[in-house]
């Protein structure tokens, strides 16, 4: 999948200055929320896609997904949903450690 990086911009380089904006938001302080929100966005931006999600292992009595950011289309319909692992493409990422695009 195709980036977003503008024109004359080394990909690498986008994904350096991401990596450097969220460590710098760390050292802040910022509240996680903020963090996990921005790295969803960085995310979403360096490989181009229309949407991402972050989720978290949840365990109370099954296993669940709680998002904790999402960038895109509407993430404040996203963040703060919690779904059954086993229910979604999220639960193959997990089980195998590698990202589903």
């Amino acid at each position: 999948m195709a980036t977003l990086s503008p024109p004359g911009i080394d990909p690498r380089a986008q994904a350096l200055g991401a990596a450097h904006g969220i460590l710098r938001s760390i050292a802040r302080g910022e509240p996680i929320s903020e963090v996990y929100a921005r790295i969803a966005d960085d995310a979403r931006s360096l490989i181009g896609a229309a949407s991402v999600g972050i989720a978290l292992r949840y365990t109370e009595g099954e296993e669940l997904l709680d998002f904790v950011a999402a960038a895109g289309d509407d993430p404040r319909a996203v963040v703060g949903m919690r779904i059954r692992a086993e229910a979604s493409i999220a639960e193959r990422v997990f089980r195998t450690g590698r990202p589903f695009v």
